[in-house]
């Protein structure tokens, strides 16, 4: 009986053991930004993590979310200055706005959005811009989460506040005007991450049509399945077609699209691949192009 219950002791202390090890395998393997629905699933609940939705809109949440997400409006992180929409709003603002989601300064915080990132990436940068140490991204966000059967919350959740302490990340943020001093610098990259014809001019939006001089063409969908699954590539064909575009270590990049959510997109993508030197130019082409004084490709007229 003794040496059964001693077998039943070293083969639970084993098991245990084995289950650790494979945990801190798909932890290391799933170290980066960007994280699956069997990853989350296993951590739901966890004090240590923070789990938000944005890009949905309120009611959607209401009629099905991942269990103890908290529920953002992308219009509640935007502002408009100067006539150009979808700016980030400041720091205090988002402080609260991130507080009321349970955000601290050190729980992990997971955002995911309807499928493709877009608006979780929004998120995920605007995170990083405020020194946020631990951002992931849900791949395939809420599309995935319920294709893959996990359990689903109705309702709205009752959040406990967090405690958040900003420190903001200028590294992180590209302004008109640092830029324009930049132009024809070798170290720096533009990619422009709008679509072919919104950078060639064909299609013009606010501020008109052209691009940033020098701007590289890298739309933000490149880094997307062509299956329409919403899922972000793996980082081994991200790193191949981000190369492409004449990202390199060290090499400064700036994105940029029409008023920034695109580009954010683009940040992530960099960022999964480990490129320190990101930046979002966050005014974008709404702002630069309706600049008369700033030079575009092709020469205004």
């Amino acid at each position: 009986m003794q040496r059964n219950a001693r077998r039943k002791i070293v083969w639970a202390a084993a098991l245990a053991l084995v289950w650790t090890l494979a945990t801190a395998t798909a932890a290391a393997e799933q170290a980066g930004p960007l994280v699956d629905a069997d990853w989350l699933v296993g951590r739901l609940g966890d004090p240590d993590i923070c789990v938000i939705e944005i890009g949905r809109d309120l009611y959607e949440f209401e009629a099905g979310h991942i269990p103890g997400a908290a529920f953002i409006d992308v219009r509640w992180m935007a502002r408009e200055a100067d006539g150009v929409p979808g700016l980030l709003a400041s720091p205090e603002t988002l402080d609260v706005l991130l507080e009321t989601a349970g955000v601290t300064d050190s729980v992990t915080v997971v955002v995911y959005d309807g499928a493709s990132s877009l608006w979780a990436a929004r998120l995920f940068w605007a995170l990083e811009h405020l020194g946020h140490e631990d951002v992931r991204v849900l791949n395939g966000g809420w599309m995935r989460w319920t294709c893959n059967g996990h359990d689903v919350e109705l309702g709205l959740p009752r959040m406990s506040a967090g405690e958040f302490t900003p420190l903001v990340r200028d590294r992180t943020l590209a302004t008109r005007e640092w830029i324009h001093e930049m132009l024809g610098d070798p170290g720096l990259l533009l990619l422009d991450v709008r679509t072919p014809e919104e950078y060639s001019g064909v299609e013009p939006l606010q501020g008109g049509g052209g691009r940033i001089p020098g701007a590289v063409h890298f739309e933000w969908s490149e880094a997307l399945a062509a299956d329409g699954s919403g899922l972000i590539l793996p980082p081994e064909e991200l790193e191949s077609r981000l190369e492409a575009a004449g990202v390199a270590p060290g090499r400064e990049v700036v994105t940029y699209c029409h008023v920034g959510a695109r580009a954010a997109h683009t940040y992530l993508a960099l960022r999964i691949v480990g490129h320190e030197n990101a930046r979002v130019y966050d005014g974008s082409w709404a702002e630069w192009g309706s600049d008369p004084n700033l030079p575009i490709e092709p020469p205004r007229e």
